[in-house]
């Protein structure tokens, strides 16, 4: 999630992480010094998404999800492609279909 929120709220996250209340869901906190903007790594459960609906009243955000894909995850079409030296137009649309078949890609 990324969240546009003051210090004192950032350091309330921080200090909750620490005691507890949110120990185990919130898995990491980072701080933009350019931008402002905190990312707020959150566990996928239903306490994460309490956390993180909590979190973005404090403050205006965007939450996102991620998925988190491992090396058998991955088509072996894809993998082969990987492989190559040079990036080809033509990778694009094979890579989809098969994400596609998979299930990795969402419309």
């Amino acid at each position: 999630m990324e969240v546009n929120i003051p210090k004192y709220i950032y350091q309330r996250i921080l200090l909750r992480k620490k005691l507890g209340a949110y120990r185990g869901v919130v898995e990491d906190i980072v701080k933009s010094r350019k931008s402002g903007i905190t990312r707020v790594f959150i566990k996928y459960c239903p306490k994460g998404w309490w956390v993180a609906l909590k979190i973005l009243r404090e403050g205006s955000g965007k939450l996102y999800i991620l998925e988190e894909v491992s090396y058998m995850d991955v088509p072996s079409r894809v993998m082969e492609l990987s492989m190559k030296r040079r990036w080809k137009p033509e990778y694009e649309e094979i890579i989809e279909r098969e994400l596609k078949k998979w299930g990795l890609k969402y419309e």
